[in-house]
Protein backbone atom coordinates (compact mmCIF):
# COMPACT_ATOMS: atom_id res chain seq x y z
CA UNK A 1 0.00 0.00 0.00
CA UNK A 2 1.53 3.35 -1.25
CA UNK A 3 1.82 5.78 2.06
CA UNK A 4 -0.15 8.82 2.09
CA UNK A 5 1.79 12.29 0.86
CA UNK A 6 1.08 15.89 1.85
CA UNK A 7 -0.70 16.85 -1.32
CA UNK A 8 -3.49 13.48 -0.53
CA UNK A 9 -3.40 14.32 2.88
CA UNK A 10 -4.96 18.35 2.31
CA UNK A 11 -8.45 17.98 2.07
CA UNK A 12 -8.88 16.16 4.99
CA UNK A 13 -6.62 18.70 7.20
CA UNK A 14 -9.08 20.33 9.49
CA UNK A 15 -8.58 23.03 12.79
CA UNK A 16 -9.34 22.31 16.16
CA UNK A 17 -9.73 25.50 16.98
CA UNK A 18 -8.25 29.50 14.82
CA UNK A 19 -8.75 32.55 16.11
CA UNK A 20 -7.47 35.56 15.47
CA UNK A 21 -5.89 38.17 18.22
CA UNK A 22 -5.96 41.81 18.73
CA UNK A 23 -2.82 43.04 20.06
CA UNK A 24 -1.22 46.25 20.66
CA UNK A 25 -4.83 48.38 20.30
CA UNK A 26 -5.06 51.86 19.65
CA UNK A 27 -8.00 52.97 20.99
CA UNK A 28 -9.83 55.85 20.30
CA UNK A 29 -12.73 57.05 22.93
CA UNK A 30 -15.86 59.07 21.41
CA UNK A 31 -18.89 60.43 22.99
CA UNK A 32 -21.67 62.44 21.76
CA UNK A 33 -23.35 64.89 23.60
CA UNK A 34 -26.96 64.52 24.04
CA UNK A 35 -28.84 67.44 21.55
CA UNK A 36 -30.21 69.39 24.96
CA UNK A 37 -26.50 69.29 26.15
CA UNK A 38 -24.54 70.35 23.25
CA UNK A 39 -26.96 72.74 21.99
CA UNK A 40 -26.71 75.53 24.43
CA UNK A 41 -23.19 74.93 25.33
CA UNK A 42 -21.94 75.14 21.72
CA UNK A 43 -23.89 78.40 21.41
CA UNK A 44 -22.03 79.61 25.00
CA UNK A 45 -18.89 78.52 23.23
CA UNK A 46 -19.16 80.36 19.99
CA UNK A 47 -20.51 83.51 21.70
CA UNK A 48 -17.15 83.25 24.10
CA UNK A 49 -15.18 82.65 20.95
CA UNK A 50 -16.40 85.78 19.11
CA UNK A 51 -15.78 88.24 22.26
CA UNK A 52 -12.44 86.63 22.34
CA UNK A 53 -11.20 87.14 19.14
CA UNK A 54 -12.89 89.87 18.15
CA UNK A 55 -13.99 89.86 14.13
CA UNK A 56 -12.03 87.70 11.93
CA UNK A 57 -10.69 88.47 8.88
CA UNK A 58 -8.55 86.51 7.03
CA UNK A 59 -5.30 87.62 5.30
CA UNK A 60 -5.15 84.53 2.85
CA UNK A 61 -6.94 81.31 2.42
CA UNK A 62 -5.77 79.28 4.78
CA UNK A 63 -5.16 81.09 7.75
CA UNK A 64 -6.49 79.41 10.54
CA UNK A 65 -7.67 81.08 13.85
CA UNK A 66 -6.35 79.70 17.32
CA UNK A 67 -7.22 80.95 20.70
CA UNK A 68 -4.25 81.08 23.90
CA UNK A 69 -4.22 77.76 25.68
CA UNK A 70 -6.08 78.71 28.87
CA UNK A 71 -9.55 78.37 28.40
CA UNK A 72 -9.66 75.31 30.81
CA UNK A 73 -9.54 78.06 33.32
CA UNK A 74 -12.45 80.10 32.17
CA UNK A 75 -15.76 79.17 33.57
CA UNK A 76 -17.79 79.29 30.52
CA UNK A 77 -16.07 76.16 29.66
CA UNK A 78 -17.22 74.44 32.28
CA UNK A 79 -19.61 71.83 31.12
CA UNK A 80 -17.69 70.74 28.82
CA UNK A 81 -14.35 70.11 31.40
CA UNK A 82 -17.20 67.96 33.03
CA UNK A 83 -17.93 66.16 30.05
CA UNK A 84 -14.30 65.69 29.18
CA UNK A 85 -13.60 64.71 32.73
CA UNK A 86 -15.95 61.80 32.81
CA UNK A 87 -15.14 60.18 29.57
CA UNK A 88 -11.35 60.17 30.45
CA UNK A 89 -11.98 58.61 34.11
CA UNK A 90 -14.00 56.01 31.83
CA UNK A 91 -11.03 55.41 29.62
CA UNK A 92 -8.19 55.52 32.28
CA UNK A 93 -10.37 52.61 33.78
CA UNK A 94 -10.53 51.14 31.25
CA UNK A 95 -6.87 50.29 30.60
CA UNK A 96 -7.08 50.00 34.05
CA UNK A 97 -3.74 52.68 34.99
CA UNK A 98 -3.32 53.43 38.44
CA UNK A 99 -3.27 57.34 39.06
CA UNK A 100 -3.84 59.66 41.44
CA UNK A 101 -5.43 62.69 39.78
CA UNK A 102 -5.30 63.59 35.98
CA UNK A 103 -5.42 67.40 35.23
CA UNK A 104 -6.23 69.46 31.60
CA UNK A 105 -2.56 71.05 31.08
CA UNK A 106 -4.13 72.96 28.09
CA UNK A 107 -7.02 74.06 26.65
CA UNK A 108 -7.77 75.82 23.11
CA UNK A 109 -9.86 76.71 20.29
CA UNK A 110 -9.47 75.98 16.86
CA UNK A 111 -11.18 78.09 14.30
CA UNK A 112 -11.03 77.01 10.40
CA UNK A 113 -12.12 78.86 7.55
CA UNK A 114 -13.03 77.39 4.23
CA UNK A 115 -9.46 76.31 3.20
CA UNK A 116 -7.54 76.02 6.36
CA UNK A 117 -6.65 72.69 7.69
CA UNK A 118 -4.43 70.94 10.33
CA UNK A 119 -1.26 69.30 8.92
CA UNK A 120 -0.11 65.70 10.99
CA UNK A 121 0.76 66.05 14.25
CA UNK A 122 0.52 65.09 17.75
CA UNK A 123 1.07 66.60 21.45
CA UNK A 124 3.87 65.95 23.07
CA UNK A 125 4.35 65.36 26.94
CA UNK A 126 0.51 64.60 27.52
CA UNK A 127 -0.77 61.31 28.05
CA UNK A 128 -5.00 62.26 26.59
CA UNK A 129 -5.68 64.83 23.78
CA UNK A 130 -8.66 65.20 22.28
CA UNK A 131 -10.89 67.64 20.51
CA UNK A 132 -14.91 68.77 20.99
CA UNK A 133 -16.46 70.09 18.09
CA UNK A 134 -18.54 72.95 18.05
CA UNK A 135 -19.41 74.17 14.35
CA UNK A 136 -18.42 71.82 11.22
CA UNK A 137 -20.85 71.36 8.52
CA UNK A 138 -20.61 68.45 5.28
CA UNK A 139 -17.37 68.93 3.85
CA UNK A 140 -15.85 69.94 7.14
CA UNK A 141 -16.91 66.93 8.82
CA UNK A 142 -13.82 64.64 9.25
CA UNK A 143 -10.91 64.30 11.56
CA UNK A 144 -7.82 61.53 10.11
CA UNK A 145 -5.94 59.19 12.32
CA UNK A 146 -2.14 58.09 11.36
CA UNK A 147 -1.17 53.94 11.58
CA UNK A 148 2.03 54.81 14.36
CA UNK A 149 3.36 51.71 13.04
CA UNK A 150 5.55 53.08 11.12
CA UNK A 151 6.93 50.15 9.06
CA UNK A 152 3.64 48.93 8.27
CA UNK A 153 3.51 50.28 4.82
CA UNK A 154 6.95 48.66 3.86
CA UNK A 155 4.82 45.88 2.11
CA UNK A 156 0.89 46.76 1.37
CA UNK A 157 -0.87 44.59 -1.14
CA UNK A 158 -4.43 45.04 -2.71
CA UNK A 159 -7.09 44.70 -0.74
CA UNK A 160 -10.64 43.95 -1.71
CA UNK A 161 -11.97 46.53 0.81
CA UNK A 162 -10.60 49.41 2.97
CA UNK A 163 -11.28 48.10 7.12
CA UNK A 164 -9.35 48.83 10.21
CA UNK A 165 -7.06 46.11 9.78
CA UNK A 166 -5.48 47.11 6.55
CA UNK A 167 -5.31 50.87 6.31
CA UNK A 168 -2.60 53.03 7.30
CA UNK A 169 -5.24 56.08 7.85
CA UNK A 170 -8.37 56.03 9.84
CA UNK A 171 -11.31 58.73 9.01
CA UNK A 172 -13.16 59.21 12.03
CA UNK A 173 -16.89 61.73 11.66
CA UNK A 174 -16.84 64.48 13.34
CA UNK A 175 -19.82 66.56 13.92
CA UNK A 176 -21.15 69.10 16.51
CA UNK A 177 -21.07 67.96 20.20
CA UNK A 178 -18.88 65.41 19.83
CA UNK A 179 -16.32 64.47 21.80
CA UNK A 180 -13.05 62.37 20.75
CA UNK A 181 -10.18 61.40 22.94
CA UNK A 182 -7.16 59.48 22.07
CA UNK A 183 -3.29 58.83 22.90
CA UNK A 184 -1.62 62.09 22.81
CA UNK A 185 1.22 60.27 20.65
CA UNK A 186 -1.31 59.28 17.90
CA UNK A 187 -0.71 61.52 15.10
CA UNK A 188 -3.44 63.28 13.12
CA UNK A 189 -4.52 65.81 11.12
CA UNK A 190 -7.52 67.80 10.04
CA UNK A 191 -8.64 67.92 6.01
CA UNK A 192 -9.08 71.23 4.42
CA UNK A 193 -12.44 72.98 5.01
CA UNK A 194 -14.58 72.36 1.93
CA UNK A 195 -17.25 73.73 3.30
CA UNK A 196 -18.83 77.64 3.45
CA UNK A 197 -18.90 78.34 6.88
CA UNK A 198 -16.25 78.23 10.06
CA UNK A 199 -15.47 74.49 11.30
CA UNK A 200 -15.42 75.45 14.86
CA UNK A 201 -14.01 73.01 17.72
CA UNK A 202 -11.76 72.81 21.25
CA UNK A 203 -8.68 70.77 21.63
CA UNK A 204 -7.45 69.92 24.96
CA UNK A 205 -4.53 67.88 26.65
CA UNK A 206 -4.49 65.99 29.96
CA UNK A 207 -1.35 64.72 32.07
CA UNK A 208 -0.88 63.27 35.64
CA UNK A 209 0.50 65.96 37.40
CA UNK A 210 2.39 64.08 39.78
CA UNK A 211 4.02 61.66 36.83
CA UNK A 212 7.64 62.14 37.73
CA UNK A 213 6.94 62.19 41.90
CA UNK A 214 4.62 58.88 41.81
CA UNK A 215 4.00 57.22 38.34
CA UNK A 216 7.75 57.50 36.71
CA UNK A 217 9.37 55.02 38.57
CA UNK A 218 10.78 51.93 37.13
CA UNK A 219 8.18 49.18 36.94
CA UNK A 220 10.15 46.41 38.45
CA UNK A 221 11.94 45.67 42.76
CA UNK A 222 15.35 45.45 43.14
CA UNK A 223 16.65 42.31 44.74
CA UNK A 224 18.30 39.46 43.40
CA UNK A 225 16.93 37.96 40.09
CA UNK A 226 17.79 35.86 37.56
CA UNK A 227 19.23 36.45 33.88
CA UNK A 228 16.74 37.87 31.93
CA UNK A 229 18.70 36.71 28.66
Amino acid sequence: MDEPNAQSLAPDIKFVHSSASEVFPTLIWLADLAPQSFGPLNQAIAAKLDALTGPRTQTYRSETFQTEQNLHLQADFAPLIAAIGKLAKASLEQLAIKYDEIVFSAMWANINPPGAKHSIHSHPNNFFSGVYYVQCDAKANAIRFHDPRGQAEVIMPPRTQHNIYNSNVIELEAKPGRLVLFPAWLKHDVPTNLSERERISVSFNLMFPNFSETMAVPLWQGGQSKSLR
